[in-house]
């Protein structure tokens, strides 16, 4: 890209011993470097190389040496790219492509420049965005407000699934508390709006054509999310055959109907299913 963003071992440490980490996850970390702006360097762990100088030999010289052992160089592409004729990109170039969708998304901000270190890629410029916490942080919200925050989240990924982007797990959340910032792959705004992020991440797919398995992909987690914000349940916990017939019951009396319910658990409930939950359910729960 032209106008990438080069930088030399020197400025990486810079920013690694100096700038504030506001993030870190499987792929990377997130620094913010000011004026708006974030770089991602991803792990270095995602490289491995390993040398071997001798093969090992037996009576008849055949190398016996463990295939394990041979030198190899993995790098391992963290965004997700597949172009029209299904050939998984490289890292650069799956950047590159994923950068320049933008011009198609207008809800949600895709990852904005590429990251050279020493003429190697290594991570990418984000959008800092300010927020209160993770999405899950909505459940402490008001019902009024949190079929808001679901409504507007529908039609953020609805933008990217008809564009062929699909960010397959929006109902990650951080394993210890729930509602922070802390591998939560969608953030609430300080304008009460949700926010996607981790859109350069392997837990989002970018395709040049339609996908049937990471729509459903992309479904089955925001089912999840929406569900657990407007119902306050941990649909993800196991749970006995009796507590699940309870919870059916509960939702039921809340106005939704044992159809929809029943989709839920089974498959996944489409948008205007979606939209017809937030529309119906009529629990006024306070915490």
């Amino acid at each position: 890209m032209d106008n990438a963003i080069y930088l030399t071992s020197n400025d990486y440490e810079y920013i690694k011993n100096n700038k504030k980490k506001i993030g870190e996850g499987s792929d990377g970390i997130v620094y913010y470097i000011g004026n708006n702006k974030c770089y991602k360097f991803y792990h270095h762990s995602e490289e491995r190389t390993v040398s071997i100088t001798e093969p090992i030999l037996d009576n008849d010289g055949v190398n016996i040496r463990n295939y394990k052992d041979l030198k190899y160089k993995k790098l391992y592409n963290i965004t997700l790219y597949y172009d029209k004729d299904g050939v998984k990109l490289s890292r650069e170039m799956a950047l590159i492509r994923a950068i320049e969708r933008q011009k198609d998304i207008s809800l949600s901000v895709l990852p904005t420049n590429l990251i050279y270190v020493d003429n190697r890629v290594m991570g990418c410029e984000l959008k800092y965005i300010k927020s209160f916490g993770g999405i899950y942080l909505s459940n402490y919200f008001p019902l009024p407000i949190r079929k808001k925050i679901c409504n507007n989240l529908i039609i953020k990924i609805k933008e990217l699934i008809d564009n062929y982007i699909y960010p397959i797990d929006v109902s990650q959340r951080d394993k210890v508390n729930f509602i922070s910032k802390n591998n939560a792959n969608i953030l609430l705004g300080l304008d009460m709006k949700p926010k996607l992020i981790d859109l350069d991440g392997k837990s989002t797919a970018y395709l040049e054509y339609y996908s049937n398995n990471y729509e459903k992909l992309s479904m089955i987690s925001l089912n999840y999310l929406i569900m657990e914000i407007i119902t306050s349940i941990d649909f993800k916990q196991d749970y006995s055959i009796e507590e699940l017939e309870y919870i059916k019951e509960l939702i039921h009396s809340d106005n939704i109907s044992y159809d929809l319910i029943d989709k839920f658990y089974d498959s996944y409930l489409n948008f205007d299913e979606l939209n017809s939950i937030l529309d119906s359910y009529k629990r006024k729960l306070t915490k």
